[in-house]
């Protein structure tokens, strides 16, 4: 009788031992997989920003204008819809790898910049993005991309 305690509980600790192993490894390719969309999202999110004030500064003289209205005379919009358009690819990915958390953060940074390609484009206005806001929330989606990719769980993110 004790042999088949004995057995038993080595057979558990064993599985604990595999299935920490597994929750480990599927933790870690989670994270694998979350860094370059992460990295990605953050690139886009920045370059559209530029590009919206590109936009703005050298193609109209008000701080508000449709798109619609810029592309006969400004070369820049084909510029600001090409990084529109990686920002909502960015964003899709997001909404597909990215944590709760991120996808949180994500949808408060969008609310910053111009509408995306699912909006009422081209009668939609053109609104430069507020530096600080902007700034602010990039900030908080780099923390959470560090909470979510590092490796080291007891190191900081910065």
């Amino acid at each position: 009788m004790t042999t088949i305690i004995t057995t038993n509980a080595t057979i558990e600790k064993d599985r604990d031992i595999q299935q920490r192993q597994i929750d480990s490894q599927r933790t870690e390719e989670a994270r694998a997989k979350r860094e370059p969309v992460y990295k990605a999202y953050l690139d886009a999110a920045n370059q559209y920003s530029v590009a919206t004030n590109d936009l703005l500064d050298g193609c109209a003289p008000q701080p508000h204008a449709t798109l619609e209205s810029l592309y006969s005379i400004c070369p820049r919009a084909n510029e600001f819809n090409s990084a529109r358009s990686n920002y909502q690819d960015r964003l899709n990915d997001m909404y597909i790898f990215g944590t709760p958390t991120a996808v949180q953060a994500v949808r408060a940074l969008s609310s910053v910049l111009p509408p995306g390609l699912s909006s009422g484009f081209p009668d939609v206005t053109i609104t430069r993005p507020d530096r600080g806001t902007f700034t602010y929330l990039y900030r908080l989606v780099q923390g959470q991309t560090c909470l979510d990719i590092k490796i080291d769980a007891s190191q900081p993110c910065l």
